[in-house]
């Protein structure tokens, strides 16, 4: 088969023989484009302004007062690209509060499993099923489909419980004794602190540093004594100690498995529940991601599922994960930055060098990422944020993050609407500054991958390992130019670039498996994918893509991209006079289209030839 790229604009007319997947965006489509622009101006002398209008849709925001949620304005602003992350909890989990959050951006609903029993995932994703979106009723299905993401707790270590509910008092220079002995599981003191970890004194020797409650509490050790499994340590500040903390240790390696009973529990309901994602915690490398992969498999064939299996997001937060971040990124669906513990296991100032290093290599590997962790955690009791806090969400923003995350924020905090609607209005003013002070991280991986080379002393500091980054088709790579993903490759990279050279207001993306779309994404466009697909699964499991708004379609209708046009007109992602570039490439699908409106258009046909 030989594919072939049709360029017609208006009377002209240019057909190329696509020999390679780059040679469309690299040396073909920018001359065409050229024709299209050129012809456009001398047929109309109108449109242009509106051809650059940025695509709007109406968004309600909600207020949060006395725990109630009552909807009192509605406003106009642009698709944001970037998507919010939040997790519910006792001050957001009631069918009331959910809308709320829906209403002000939430995308994806996080269900941490540390603190919700595994009884209680399928109420809450039940209650998220049932919320209405912006545009509801798009092609009698759901649009602005909200996914859900079951948070595991992962292999951690923690203290027992104290008498008292308030835990204990330890100040500098007392010695604690760690002990494994479960007569004190219940009953610790300073003098036999009970930890879960049976194989403590094993991971660490003098001069280790053990931490309590997320860091706040340092002890150096000073002693270990297998036999008795006891590790006797200095306190180095003093704090108040509570019942069930955390236990970190930043020098040692953690012999346990990756999933422990409750997380087994916690993902069988989750995929009984039809969970989108499943979120690893302290993962430590490829080995983890495939025992999650294949208990999500075996809990997939007992429950008789046959749709798409919920998508594995990998949460870097220890030591391990960053020495393997490359070989847990290519088996993961995703990664997480989750900054609390990740702080916590590395020295702090280094966290932030780390989070665009990840966000890097996950935007060339076409993998959605996510950062997480005290993004706006002043509002947990304030009704506003901090302005660092406004800024370390731009940040995300601009390094290039999927999705942005609210924990406590919005699960225990006093304003967990506010805090949505707050980070919406800063991730969408993000947005709109680095569009129109030209930030177009579009282009294709490579430009993100020669950038990189500023980078260098990042990487030497961190220590990463030094393999090539694994992009879906590796930058300067010599590929097939008749396999499938060179052709989505190039094609994905036609339509972005004509996207930006058209101004366009939307890429539409027409398509049976949500593949392309995710091609699309893996460019880094900055203006909205709609996607048009017949799968509702495989539409939530593409929300966390940044950019990428699915709509649920029927499979005739995806032969139609005129169709496409007018619902995305509809849905305010473009107005009359605006460049809506369309792309279907799937089999049996039809062209890809650059469309202004019904009397001048521009069109790129590309024809899969006897397949």
């Amino acid at each position: 088969a030989e594919y072939m790229g049709t360029l017609k604009a208006n009377s002209h007319m240019l057909s190329v023989r696509l020999l390679s997947a780059r040679a469309l965006a690299s040396r073909v489509l920018p001359r065409a484009l050229a024709q299209a622009k050129s012809s456009a101006a001398s047929g109309s002398g109108t449109g242009s302004g509106s051809a650059s209008a940025s695509a709007k849709r109406l968004v309600r925001v909600e207020s949060h007062s006395n725990k109630t949620w009552n909807r009192n304005q509605i406003v106009e602003k642009r698709p944001p690209l970037t998507k919010i992350v939040a997790t519910v909890g006792p001050a957001s989990d009631s069918q009331e509060a959910i809308q709320s959050l829906v209403y002000n951006g939430m995308r994806i609903m996080r269900i941490n499993a540390s603190h919700t029993p595994p009884t209680e995932i399928k109420g809450l994703i039940a209650k998220l099923r049932t919320c209405r979106g912006i545009h509801n009723n798009s092609l009698g299905s759901g649009f602005n489909m909200r996914a859900t993401m079951i948070d595991l707790a992962g292999p951690e270590v923690r203290i027992g419980k104290f008498a008292d509910k308030d835990g204990i008092a330890l100040t500098r220079g007392q010695i604690v004794v760690f002990t494994n002995d479960r007569q004190y599981e219940k009953a610790s003191t300073a003098d036999a602190l009970y930890v879960d970890y049976a194989k403590l004194s094993s991971a660490v020797q003098p001069g280790s540093v053990v931490l309590l409650d997320d860091g706040v509490i340092a002890l150096t050790v000073e002693s270990v004594s297998v036999e008795k499994g006891e590790v006797t340590a200095r306190v180095q500040n003093p704090g108040r100690l509570k019942s069930k903390k955390k236990v970190n240790i930043p020098d040692g390696e953690i012999d346990l498995p990756c999933l422990t009973e409750s997380d087994l529990d916690a993902v069988r309901m989750g995929v009984e529940a039809d969970a989108e994602f499943i979120a690893a915690s302290f993962v430590r490398n490829e080995a983890d991601i495939k025992e999650v992969h294949d208990h999500i498999k075996l809990c997939m064939r007992e429950s008789g599922k046959t749709s798409a299996p919920p998508l594995v997001i990998a949460k870097i937060e220890c030591t391990q994960a960053i020495a393997n971040f490359d070989s847990i990124l290519s088996i993961a669906d995703g990664i997480m930055v989750a900054r609390g513990d990740l702080g916590v296991e590395i020295p702090m100032e280094q966290v932030t060098n780390a989070q665009k290093e990840m966000v890097r290599r996950a935007n060339e590997a076409g993998k959605p990422v996510i950062v997480a962790t005290q993004m706006l955690e002043s509002m947990m009791v304030n009704p506003r944020p901090t302005r660092a806090e406004i800024s370390d969400v731009t940040n995300a923003v601009y390094d290039g993050a999927d999705a942005v995350m609210l924990s406590g924020e919005t699960a225990t905090g006093a304003y967990p609407v506010e805090s949505v609607a707050m980070m919406s209005s800063v991730i969408n003013e993000a947005e709109t500054w680095k569009g129109s002070h030209g930030g177009h991280d579009i282009l294709s991986p490579s430009t993100t991958v020669t950038s990189s080379h500023s980078h260098s002393r990042v990487h030497a500091h961190h220590a990463w390992a030094s393999t090539a980054a694994r992009t879906l088709i590796p930058a300067n790579t010599v590929v097939n130019p008749r396999s499938r993903d060179a052709v989505l490759h190039g094609l994905s990279g036609a339509a972005v670039l004509a996207a930006r050279e058209l101004d366009a207001s939307v890429i539409i993306v027409m398509t049976l498996t949500g593949r392309t779309a995710r091609f699309v994404c893996k460019q880094r466009p900055d203006v909205p994918v709609m996607c048009f697909l017949p799968d509702e699964r495989v539409a939530r499991q593409l929300i966390i893509h940044r950019g990428l708004h699915p709509v649920v379609a029927t499979r005739h209708f995806l032969w139609h991209p005129a169709q496409a046009a007018l619902h995305a007109e509809q849905l305010g992602f473009c107005s009359k006079g605006d460049v809506a570039v369309i792309i279907s490439v799937e089999p049996a699908l039809g062209p890809a289209r650059v469309i202004r409106d019904g009397n001048r258009s521009a069109s790129l046909h590309v024809v899969n030839i006897g397949s």
